[in-house]
């Protein structure tokens, strides 16, 4: 889905999907976090490798079904619809996620 924020013209993209496996590897010494997702969308399984600049997991279940945004080449927030939580992954431009 490609949308526009109405207050400030910001472009991005949203991927909904139902997870299948979530897979996160951290580095704490540069406070990183590296994710690989296996999931479905429109009937077919995909496979997604991203990167975060936060150390800090999300919580991502098999079977549930997330949002994941993205502005230009980097994803800026992973929304688990199932739990109601939402997790800022990385600094975009002109996007301040306030937790």
């Amino acid at each position: 889905m490609h949308l526009v924020c109405p207050s400030c013209d910001t472009e991005f993209e949203c991927l909904l999907a139902t997870n299948r496996s979530k897979r996160a590897r951290g580095n704490r010494k540069h406070n990183t976090r590296e994710y690989d997702l296996r999931y479905f969308a429109n009937g077919a399984e995909h496979f997604i490798q991203f990167s975060s600049d936060r150390y800090e997991d999300v919580e991502l279940r098999s079977k549930d079904v997330f949002l994941l945004s993205k502005m230009g080449s980097k994803f800026i927030i992973l929304q688990n619809l199932t739990v109601g939580q939402y997790w800022g992954l990385n600094q975009g431009n002109r996007l301040n996620i306030i937790e």
